[in-house]
């Protein structure tokens, strides 16, 4: 415990002097070195303590608890007390365990400290590497590629009569004469903008424009469209329609809620 004391100790010393003296730092030369050697040795007596803790904790807990087993080791099971006694021994080897297993974690990050202050014992302005990656495309060398045809120089060359006879070929090929008639650009327009996204989101401002639409013109719905003012629902019923149905269903249900709060708090 006190080796991992003395560890957190200047664990401490040296965030802190690393975020306090980057620039302008009160230590020369010998005293950088000096403090690394310091946490060195820190490091290693923590590191002895830590391999002979656990047989050093284990002989004392049993120790203690000798009286309750007899010479072959094992357990006397005398009466209540004893085993009360014993519940002792399981507590001890538990609190153990967790030293041990803080003593490990503050020993990994000495460990960190001590071999950054040795990898980096000048200042450096470090910039985000990830932004030469950004910038490249303005500092490299090479071409940028291209999407088009490549260079006339690997291009095969053909001879001209070649050329000429697959002209020929295709001026005398058979080219298609059936046009596609009215009616099927006629469905097949139709088909394709009752399909895609947009025509999807008009029919539903068509049905939606509809459904709230009639109640004003319906004998019997038309007052009380008119005297409740009924043409914000119409226009609440065309602007909460969105093109995606994630974002409609989400304007649907946050305009209902608005509409039923709002008439309760008025």
């Amino acid at each position: 415990m006190d080796s991992c004391e003395r560890a957190i100790t200047v664990i401490s010393e040296a965030v802190e002097v690393s975020n306090s003296q980057r620039w302008f730092s009160k230590f020369s030369a010998e005293g950088v070195q000096k403090a690394h050697q310091n946490h060195s040795d820190i490091l290693e007596e923590l590191r002895k303590q830590s391999r002979k803790y656990h047989n050093t904790a284990n002989l004392g807990l049993l120790t203690l608890h000798d009286h309750l087993f007899d010479d072959s080791g094992t357990f006397m099971d005398n009466d209540s007390l004893s085993r009360h006694k014993l519940s002792g021994l399981f507590i001890g080897f538990t609190v153990e365990e967790r030293i041990g297993r803080f003593a490990d974690a503050v020993e990994k990050v000495l460990t960190e400290v001590v071999s950054i202050e040795s990898s980096r014992q000048r200042r450096k302005l470090w910039m985000p590497s990830g932004l030469s990656k950004f910038f490249a495309w303005a500092t490299t060398s090479g071409k940028a590629p291209s999407s088009g045809p490549g260079d006339g120089d690997k291009v095969p060359k053909l001879e001209k009569k070649t050329i000429a006879e697959l002209d020929k070929r295709l001026n005398n090929s058979s080219r298609p004469t059936r046009k596609q008639s009215p009616i099927s650009k006629i469905v097949l327009g139709t088909a394709h903008w009752l399909s895609n996204d947009d025509g999807v989101f008009a029919m539903r401002v068509v049905v939606a424009t509809l459904a709230v639409g009639v109640i004003a013109v319906t004998k019997s719905t038309a007052g009380f469209f008119y005297r409740e003012k009924g043409l914000w629902g119409l226009i609440m019923a065309q602007t909460g329609l969105v093109l995606g149905f994630a974002d409609f269903t989400y304007a649907l249900v946050t305009r209902i809620g608005g509409t039923v709060l709002g008439g309760v708090i008025g």
